[in-house]
């Protein structure tokens, strides 16, 4: 990865953070599910139905963009959700003691990014998708979109995505 991109995302990241006085400030890290693009967020939460804020991606594979920066919506669609547990598989969830329930955010999200491109203008994707959190965990599968269409690459091809990470609220 090119070092100046890496540190953009950085300066990037803790400006937005100052700027929001680290209160109603959420940050989060996420991956793909094939590991090949690391996503950090740093968003304000003002009520409890809208999220907004920055994003910046590292690709980790050997791709023309070493980065990305963009933006975030999320709205919160059901805050006290609820998913069952123990049924999913009863013996093992009774050996283990599972709960019969496990609380979850549920919530729709929209993204919107830049890609700067070595051999031309800057490439832009963008997303929309549907997500849950489970404490710090977080879960998302989106549809991304890239613009031009597909390419040959697949870390730069339009299709479903399923996102894994965490998120911690100040």
């Amino acid at each position: 990865m090119n070092w100046k991109g890496f540190l953009i995302i950085i300066v990037g990241l803790l400006a937005w953070a100052v700027v929001a006085d680290a209160d109603g400030l959420s940050v989060s890290l996420l991956t793909d599910v094939g590991t090949s693009r690391l996503e950090g967020r740093v968003g304000i939460y003002e009520t409890d139905v809208w999220e907004a804020g920055l994003t910046g991606t590292w690709y980790a594979e050997d791709t023309d963009p070493d980065w990305g920066v963009g933006g975030y919506a999320k709205m919160i669609v059901d805050p006290e959700g609820s998913v069952p547990v123990a049924n999913w598989l009863p013996k093992i969830g009774s050996w283990l003691n599972l709960p019969e329930t496990l609380a979850v955010k549920t919530y729709l999200l929209g993204k919107l990014d830049t890609l700067p491109m070595d051999d031309g203008p800057n490439a832009i994707t963008a997303s929309a998708g549907a997500g849950m959190e489970v404490g710090p965990a977080v879960l998302e599968w989106v549809y991304r979109v890239i613009e031009g269409g597909s390419s040959s690459d697949p870390v730069l091809s339009s299709g479903p995505e399923l996102w894994f990470g965490g998120r911690i609220e100040f």
